[in-house]
């Protein structure tokens, strides 16, 4: 399942403060390098769980193909889910009172 995570504008606050952004060194560092640290950085507060079951995958750097809106994508294995409906949530969490979450319900059917 592919999921699309919207990075919003004033998530430049969490990162400075999730994963201590310098401003000094974040200048200096290639594109590659500025795109490396992001991503590494979203996954440090961005989170998301099928069943209430913490999912541990890689996320790409994106903008949305229709508004053209900066996310991150990552790719979930639902092979080891069950039949039927699921739930799954997108947390995004600072470790302060700064929480959202996103609960979506979806039907699984396994192709035999």
């Amino acid at each position: 399942m592919k999921v699309f995570i919207l990075i919003f504008k004033y998530e430049k606050k969490i990162q400075q403060s999730v994963c201590k952004f310098s401003s000094d060194l974040k200048t200096e560092l290639s594109k590659k390098d500025k795109a490396k640290q992001n991503i590494n950085c979203y996954q440090q507060y961005n989170f998301l769980l099928i069943n209430s079951k913490k999912q541990s995958v890689p996320f790409f750097s994106s903008y949305h193909s229709y508004s053209n809106q900066l996310g991150i994508v990552c790719y979930l294995d639902l092979s080891s889910i069950e039949k039927g409906l699921n739930e799954l949530t997108i947390q995004k969490n600072d470790g302060s009172s700064n929480f959202l979450q996103w609960t979506i319900p979806f039907y699984y059917s396994k192709k035999e």
